[in-house]
């Protein structure tokens, strides 16, 4: 045995030296490739239980990853591609118990993100989970209503559909919960009754459990004092696509039109003439270009006449010839030429 140890430190003792110092090498190269750092917080845990089971509390809502690896797979990673979960499906617990604590210690297998880079640090890396009994609860709807219908407009009636939605979670929690929300719903500038799909939201943003349906149709009436009012004379200007070339040197006819609009008597007492712009497409339909019109918010287009406006080649302007000099009559003499003293027999 002593041979064997001596003789494999003593035989070749340069090549092995050498190896051992490209060993040590390579290790410093590839340990300083890889090993950049980065960060995500302000990360949440997800915990899947088993059905009829909800979250009541956890120790800590706010996690960070630290990810080490090359920078090329740094890049891949962001807040949006970084997942913190726990599966806890598996897990037994004792229903007659209406509620109970889990520890879960935290580590790479509870880190999704799409990058080769590893997991090198969670903080904090274990939590307390506080686990209950899941409840349901029907709760009426509040439609969550930002910005102001135009001047002389006005909400009469909101309408859900469903008027309900069912909110699961935490059984003790649910009991504090009288109605939900849905996503804001903005009026500004609506000129008429509409209808809109908006979310319906949970009742807190740390709230651990679903809503059912999550999508809920709204539908606005608005009311309001309108009156329609005729606009003459408005001038029709040409357009085209920049992709198409230059405006060709065409004139519409008619090269002006009527429009009629529909509002609220202050809007049309406030609109200028000026700013109702109408406008054709400068194209060779033999049937004409349409006009389109484009007016202040608030207003509602009811009539353009005509709707179609036929596009001529501009005119070529004729010149106009200048008038003659008189010409003089050669049997009558000149009077500037006479002396002024000369008395005419």
């Amino acid at each position: 045995m002593k041979v064997i140890l001596k003789n494999l430190f003593s035989s070749n003792v340069k090549l092995k030296s050498m190896a051992l110092v490209l060993a040590m090498l390579s290790w410093y190269i590839v340990n300083k490739i890889t090993n950049y750092d980065k960060t995500i917080a302000n990360l949440d845990l997800s915990v899947a239980l088993p059905e009829g089971w909800a979250v009541l509390g956890k120790t800590a809502s706010d996690f960070q990853v630290t990810f080490r690896g090359t920078k090329e797979d740094l890049l891949l990673i962001d807040d949006r591609t970084v997942l913190l979960n726990a599966d806890l499906t598996d897990e037994e617990f004792d229903k007659r118990e209406y509620e109970t604590t889990k520890r879960i210690r935290l580590g790479p297998r509870n880190v999704t993100h799409n990058s080769k880079a590893r997991v090198a640090e969670i903080e904090p890396s274990q939590i307390e989970v506080r686990i209950g009994l899941e409840g349901q609860k029907q709760l009426p709807l509040r439609v969550n209503l930002t910005g102001e219908p135009v001047l002389g407009m006005q909400v009469e009636t909101i309408v859900t559909d469903p008027p309900r939605a069912t909110l699961y979670g935490a059984s003790e929690r649910l009991e504090a919960i009288t109605a939900l929300q849905t996503a804001p719903l903005n009026l500004s500038d609506r000129v008429g009754s509409f209808e809109q799909r908006v979310d319906v939201l949970p009742p807190t943003s740390d709230w651990v459990g679903r809503v059912e349906p999550s999508r809920v149709l709204v539908r606005v009436t608005l009311v309001g004092l309108t009156e329609d009012r005729r606009f003459t004379g408005v001038p029709v200007r040409l357009y085209r696509d920049p992709a198409q070339g230059p405006i060709p040197d065409l004139v519409p006819n008619p090269a002006l039109v009527d429009v009629s609009l529909q509002g609220s008597p202050a809007l049309l007492d406030a609109l200028d003439a000026s700013e109702i712009r109408a406008f054709a497409e400068a194209s060779s339909d033999p049937n004409g270009a349409r006009v389109f019109v484009n007016i202040p918010p608030g207003l509602e287009v009811l009539d353009v006449n005509p709707a179609r406006v036929r596009l001529r080649p501009r005119p070529i302007p004729t010149p106009t010839p200048m008038p003659e000099p008189p010409r003089a009559d050669p049997e009558t003499p000149d009077r500037a030429s006479q002396p002024e003293n000369e008395e005419t027999p």
